[in-house]
């Protein structure tokens, strides 16, 4: 049996799978335990040999990081679906990042980075994202200045680093409000040239 190469990513269908079930592997782990995995746990869960394990996660802090991002990604696609199709472009991703503020906290212990997150929740929603932004552009709801890395980078950076903080309810509903008017803001400055 030959396995196919995944033209999109350049790895053999079988290693994706691989991936993918050590994930889910660890994901599960992540809830039963309270977020502490082995790496041999998690091939014994998987079904895998430690070797493969090893081989694509060099540590269980890398592994337990990329399940948690896959993790809170698998959370908040429903809210992404939903802002995708809510006619107010702002109030989506005001939903959005929510949902990933709430995944983020209820995390037991497992540290995710956020490089980690950044690149799960592109990989999965920058298409969908581009076309919140676009209709929120159109709309004249959202600043013309804005470009897709900017909205993910946004999201992902400053709502998790607000649910890390662990704030009070309310003071996470006041800081995103004033971070989402800046995204509003359609007579703001021009944001300089990266």
């Amino acid at each position: 049996m030959t396995a196919t190469q995944d033209t999109s990513t350049g790895r053999r269908s079988d290693a994706e799978r691989n991936d993918s079930r050590i994930l889910d592997a660890a994901i599960r782990l992540i809830g039963r335990n309270g977020g502490v995995v082995s790496l041999p746990e998690v091939a014994k869960e998987a079904g895998i040999g430690r070797s493969t394990v090893y081989r694509r996660f060099g540590s269980a802090a890398e592994l337990q990081s990329r399940a948690a991002a896959k993790l809170i990604c698998d959370q908040i696609e429903p809210t992404i679906r939903q802002a995708d199709e809510n006619s107010d472009p702002l109030a989506g991703y005001y939903a959005i990042g929510l949902a990933l503020i709430n995944s983020v906290e209820q995390l037991p212990d497992a540290s995710v980075r956020l490089s980690d997150l950044l690149e799960e929740y592109l990989s999965r929603y920058e298409g969908t994202l581009e076309h919140i932004m676009r209709n929120g552009q159109r709309q004249g709801r959202l600043r013309p200045d804005f470009a897709t890395d900017d909205i993910a980078n946004f999201t992902v950076a400053t709502l998790a680093a607000l649910a890390l903080t662990r704030l009070p309810t309310r003071a996470v509903d006041r800081y995103l409000a004033i971070l989402f008017d800046g995204l509003s803001r359609t007579d703001s400055q021009t944001l300089p040239e990266e």
